[in-house]
């Protein structure tokens, strides 16, 4: 998906504002969750999100959206990922 199309998408789904955010190299986290739902876009790189479901890499032009309350966790690749991210609030789109 490009850019253009993604915010439109994020919008849509009650993203109120997006965020531009580089992560570096094997930067992870801990499995967490938010009290949003979550919606990004990865414009460089790659990373491994893992959910109770299972794990995807997702890469350049793979987009992901999370519901609220989700347990997951994210390992960006050896060379690092930038992605575009919005956070909506549950049942507001």
């Amino acid at each position: 998906m490009d850019e253009a199309t993604f915010t439109a998408f994020a919008t849509a789904a009650g993203c109120k504002e997006l965020y531009r955010t580089a992560w570096a190299p094997h930067h992870g986290s801990t499995e967490h969750s938010h009290d949003f739902n979550a919606h990004g876009l990865i414009l460089k790189g790659a990373f491994t999100l893992t959910t109770r479901q299972g794990s995807q890499i997702l890469r350049a032009g793979d987009t992901f959206s999370l519901n609220a309350d989700s347990p997951h966790f994210e390992t960006a690749s050896a060379g690092g990922v930038e992605f575009l991210a919005g956070r909506a609030t549950p049942g507001a789109a």
